[in-house]
């Protein structure tokens, strides 16, 4: 993820951690049967698999494989000087997060 794609999940979470605080908002079940906060990183995996819970906070996370003609394209567009391949990590990935209405790319 880029760093304009952490800092909105980073926004979203600080609005989850306010509601659980209130009392609006689940947590993670733990062996012992009491609740807690999740942190970020529980946050996101539940937003990736947790349909109904992502679009409560407004959130969807989409990641799939670029295809040989996109990975090729971001290459030729970002290639230095137009001069034979520089170490240019070429991307195979790209990650969608859609806040609302706005969606923030980025490559892996």
């Amino acid at each position: 993820m880029n760093k304009e794609q952490q800092e909105l999940l980073g926004e979203v979470y600080e609005g989850y951690v306010e509601s659980y605080n209130k009392g609006n908002a689940s947590g993670i079940q733990l062996d012992n049967g009491t609740k807690r906060v999740a942190n970020i990183d529980e946050f996101i995996r539940r937003i990736r698999q947790d349909i109904p819970f992502a679009k409560k906070w407004g959130l969807k996370f989409e990641k799939r494989e670029l295809t040989w003609d996109e990975s090729n394209e971001y290459y030729n567009n970002h290639q230095l000087l137009k001069v034979p391949y520089l170490g240019l990590k070429v991307p195979t990935k790209l990650i969608t997060i859609t806040y609302n209405d706005t969606n923030l790319e980025s490559y892996e």
